[in-house]
């Protein structure tokens, strides 16, 4: 697949329609290619496909930042995953621990800004993307070498307080299970405080790990949330 020359083609065809409905059509194209292909076939248009994902993710409409949440999360996990000659080289976990510290801090940043955007919808999204990368990549929250993705803990632990909206509240939470999983803290004494995570994020985190993984752990179905409904 000549994923330059196909993104060439794409852009041209939505350059003669509605400036936004030509956006989402090139972001739905580069969600499609993360999902799909290997990280390798996509490492050419990296700085093309996170350009993207973040313009999107400031959008004023929010048929744009929706999606933008996931499209972030697939840019970030592709780019996390470690060249094949690294892994020869240095082992699968330095190999990861090496792609994971070469992530932009922005992309992660922008993705945790998602987290608190004004509208239910694109923070619903945002939840589900947050989950979908400590799946993928939990390299980029253990802390092994690289710095936490404090901002996306941060709001996602804000999200989980928000009882406005009991849906968003439990998916919020189900995401925190996956993201303290990744970051590999088993027990409240785990969680960092200090300059790696803020105060209240840190006490809220171990209060988590204390009273609710567990049972949350015991109902989450890996089957949902999927980002497919961004395409």
């Amino acid at each position: 697949c000549d994923v330059p020359t196909l993104l060439d083609s794409v852009e041209t065809a939505v350059e003669k329609g509605d400036e936004w409905k030509g956006q989402l059509a090139e972001l739905r194209v580069h969600l499609s290619l993360l999902r799909t292909l290997p990280a390798s076939e996509c490492r050419p248009i990296f700085p093309s496909l996170m350009s993207s994902a973040e313009a999107a993710a400031t959008a004023d409409r929010i048929e744009l930042r929706q999606p933008a949440t996931h499209a972030l999360a697939r840019v970030a996990a592709a780019m996390a995953e470690p060249h094949p000659d690294d892994v020869d080289e240095l082992g699968v976990e330095e190999a990861a621990r090496v792609a994971a510290a070469a992530v932009p801090a922005q992309l992660l940043s922008a993705l945790g800004t998602t987290l608190l955007d004004r509208a239910l919808d694109v923070r619903q999204s945002a939840v589900h993307a947050v989950k979908t990368l400590a799946r993928l990549r939990p390299s980029l929250f253990n802390g092994n070498g690289v710095n936490l993705p404090s901002q996306i803990i941060a709001n996602l632990a804000t999200a989980c307080q928000d009882k406005r909206n009991t849906l968003l509240q439990n998916a919020a939470q189900r995401s925190m299970m996956h993201v303290v999983a990744a970051c590999g803290w088993g027990t409240p004494d785990k969680v960092p405080r200090g300059a790696a995570l803020p105060t209240e994020a840190s006490i809220y985190c171990a209060d988590f790990l204390r009273r609710s993984a567990k049972r949350i752990a015991a109902m989450d179905s890996e089957a949902e949330d999927s980002d497919t409904e961004a395409a």
